[in-house]
């Protein structure tokens, strides 16, 4: 397979070239050289980073973007949630983490779990997914779990059931459109439900009930400046 540059003539020229003329270019020459047929819809295409070098991640040629998954996290006002969700000097007691095939990290939510946005009876976060290469196996999973500090040592907390959300694939619907919201598809119990949600290890006992008034999530493809955030730095 043939290597396909995009050559300038200077450093000086790069950062002269308007981003929108470059990014198309640079999109048409990582995807020519990393497939014939792209296997995702709407004309998502995975592409080298810088050119034909660096990591795959998701790109949309026609607009000049790089493609991010953006999700709301959204839960009904009338769910008990401990103050603060982020208390100093100690682990949150909200946990949002984003599951890949046999990893676990803590979701990317813009302002940290405190930065709560209240709209119609919801409280609801905003959350950003870079698409790298990983897409080709399976879309990524979201974890969320509520932790309640005890009234007389709070440093021991009681654990929520972990509310587990099969993510939809980043080209189920065009750049831009949102998903219908979503309950969680599965529970996991216990301080160590992020454990077993790696490993994917069947319960040995009935799955416990959901919590009251669950979280729900929505999520969408959105054109991105950078595969890493959806504004380059000024």
């Amino acid at each position: 397979m043939s290597a396909i540059r995009l050559h300038l003539s200077t450093p000086a020229a790069w950062h002269a070239a308007p981003l929108r003329r470059i990014l198309p270019a640079i999109f048409t020459a990582s995807v020519s050289a990393c497939a014939h047929a792209s296997p995702f819809a709407h004309d998502m295409q995975l592409a080298h980073e810088r050119g034909d070098e660096g990591f795959l991640y998701m790109a949309h040629p026609p607009s000049g973007k790089w493609i991010g998954r953006e999700c709301q996290l959204r839960v009904p006002a009338q769910r008990p949630l401990p103050e603060p969700l982020a208390p100093d000097r100690a682990d949150p007691l909200l946990s949002v983490l984003v599951f890949g095939s046999v990893s676990a990290a803590s979701a990317s939510i813009v302002g940290g779990v405190r930065n709560v946005q209240v709209f119609q009876n919801w409280r609801w976060w905003w959350i950003n997914m870079p698409v790298d290469d990983g897409e080709l196996r399976r879309p990524p999973r979201l974890g969320v779990q509520v932790f309640h500090p005890a009234a007389d040592a709070p440093r021991n907390r009681m654990a929520e059931p972990m509310e587990v959300f099969e993510l939809p694939r980043i080209d189920a619907l065009p750049p831009q459109a949102w998903s219908d919201w979503a309950g969680p598809s599965s529970i996991r119990a216990g301080h160590q439900a992020w454990h077993t949600e790696v490993h994917r290890r069947a319960d040995t006992t009935s799955p416990p009930p959901g919590p009251g008034f669950p979280f729900e999530v929505r999520c969408r493809a959105g054109l991105w400046d950078t595969p890493f955030r959806r504004q380059a730095r000024r």
